[in-house]
C-alpha cells in the first residue's frame, strides 16, 4: 500500500507541470494568432509597414495577416469626410475677413499608399487645410469686402477649382461650401447703413415714376 501511494503522488507531482506548460504554450499560440492577424474596416484600406517600410499595394476590407513584432497595418478611411474650417483673409479694400466653409473630401484607394508614405498626421490638417487657406486668399484679394458677401456662390467656384488644381489626383475634393463670410462690426454697419440709402434711393425712384405717370394721365 506505502508502495502504491508513493507511486501515484510521483505520477500526480509529474502530470502537474506538464499541465502548467501546456497552458502556458496553448496560451503563446493564442496570443502569437491573435496578433499575426489584422482586420481592415468597411470604408477603409490597410497599408501593411514592414519594419518601417510601406508596402506598395493596399490592402482590402476583411481578414489579413501579418508577422507579429515585425509587420503592421494601418487603416485609412476612403470614405467621404467633410470638416468645416475657417480662414481668415484680407479683400481687395484691404478688409480683415473669415470665410467659414466645409469641405467635402475622399482619398482614393489607390493613393492611400502615397498618402501614408509621404505624409505625416490628419490627412485635412496637413494637405487640404493649408492650400484651402491659401486659395481663400488669393481669391479674396480679388474682391471688396462687400462684394464677397453678393458674390459668395462665384468667390466658393473659384476656390473650389484652385483646390482642386493644386491638390490634383491626390485627394478627391468633392465639394466646398462657404457657410458664413465673417466682416468686422464696423464694416457690416457701413454696409447696412449703404443698403438702406440705396432702398430710399429706389423708392424715391418709384414714386417720381409714378407721379410722372399719374400725370401724364390727367393729361
Amino acid at each position: 500500500m506505502s508502495y502504491s501511494t508513493h507511486s501515484d503522488g510521483f505520477e500526480i507531482s509529474q502530470v502537474g507541470p506538464r499541465v502548467v506548460a501546456a497552458i502556458v504554450v496553448l496560451v503563446v499560440l493564442i496570443t502569437l494568432l491573435v496578433s499575426s492577424t489584422h482586420v481592415v474596416e468597411p470604408g477603409y484600406r490597410g497599408v501593411r509597414i514592414t519594419l518601417g517600410k510601406v508596402d506598395p499595394a493596399f490592402i482590402e476590407e476583411g481578414l489579413t495577416f501579418k508577422i507579429p513584432l515585425i509587420q503592421r497595418v494601418d487603416n485609412i478611411l476612403v470614405k467621404q469626410i467633410t470638416t468645416q474650417g475657417k480662414a481668415p483673409t484680407f479683400s481687395k479694400d484691404l478688409q480683415t475677413v473669415e470665410i467659414i466653409y466645409d469641405v467635402l473630401y475622399r482619398i482614393p484607394e489607390d493613393q492611400v499608399v502615397t498618402l501614408r508614405r509621404e505624409y505625416f498626421g490628419n490627412v485635412y490638417e496637413s494637405i487640404l487645410k493649408p492650400r484651402v487657406q491659401e486659395q481663400m486668399k488669393q481669391v479674396c484679394a480679388q474682391y471688396r469686402a462687400e462684394d464677397l458677401v453678393k458674390e459668395r456662390e462665384q468667390v466658393k467656384i473659384a476656390v473650389f477649382e484652385g483646390v482642386r488644381r493644386v491638390i490634383g489626383e491626390l485627394i478627391e475634393i468633392r465639394d466646398l461650401t462657404i457657410t458664413n463670410i465673417d466682416l468686422t462690426d464696423e464694416l457690416e454697419a457701413e454696409i447696412e447703413r449703404k443698403q438702406m440709402a440705396e432702398q430710399q434711393a429706389q423708392r424715391a425712384e418709384y414714386e417720381l415714376q409714378r407721379a410722372v405717370k399719374e400725370a401724364e394721365i390727367e393729361i
